[in-house]
């Protein structure tokens, strides 16, 4: 049975009930952990220092042709979803994600508005709609966070999220998930507008 560093899909529900008090903490501080964050064009980089996307450079990255696990891969991979979502590409961004067992949890978490799904064959129809409605990210930092536990890499970000439930005014968001490195598809995704949290932390 595989061994997530996520914590259960009850813990991750009972975490957004207490979202008013919550706030985030930073998975790339955990012991045993090291953290890049990862520059588009010149590969790992140790500087904390935000390194702003585009989607030209992004969608110039062969996500699929490099190791999905390593800084450079797994950054792409997230890169490739940002571009999905700008072209209004459902389909691509749905098949980002890990099919069956495999998928976790897909959430989303605005102000007005909060979202989760452990279904990942919803996930084509929702992005159909979310994207028609003018849904888009935009990767501002991306953290790796090795290493690899139990087949599976932890990930962090930052984005810039365009939210129809909020009049698609472009806003400060962050996250974090989890890449499947065999299928290089992601099994986790939690996203949320600041201030809020993206929900629980991963277990140490």
């Amino acid at each position: 049975m595989r061994e997530y560093a996520f914590v259960s899909r009850k813990d991750h529900l009972a975490g957004f009930r207490m979202l008013p008090a919550i706030v985030l903490l930073a998975v790339v501080g955990l012991p045993g952990c090291s953290t890049t964050t990862t520059d588009s064009t010149e590969g790992p980089v140790t500087s904390a220092t935000a390194v702003r996307t585009t989607p030209e450079t992004a969608a110039t990255t062969a996500a699929m042709n490099a190791d999905p696990c390593s800084p450079s891969g797994s950054q792409s991979l997230i890169n490739s979803l940002a571009v999905a979502t700008q072209q209004g590409d459902a389909t691509a961004a749905a098949a980002l994600f890990a099919d069956g067992d495999n998928f976790e949890w897909f959430s989303a978490t605005s102000s007005v508005d909060h979202y989760v799904t452990y279904d990942p064959a919803v996930l084509e129809d929702r992005f159909r709609q979310r994207f028609r409605d003018g849904e888009q990210f935009e990767l501002v930092v991306f953290n790796w966070n090795g290493p690899i536990q139990s087949g599976n890499l932890n990930f962090d970000f930052e984005m810039t999220w365009t939210n129809p439930d909020l009049a698609n005014e472009p806003g400060d968001a962050w996250g974090k998930g989890a890449i499947d490195c065999a299928d290089a598809s992601i099994i986790v995704w939690s996203l949320a507008m600041k201030p809020l949290s993206p929900g629980p932390t991963r277990n140490g």
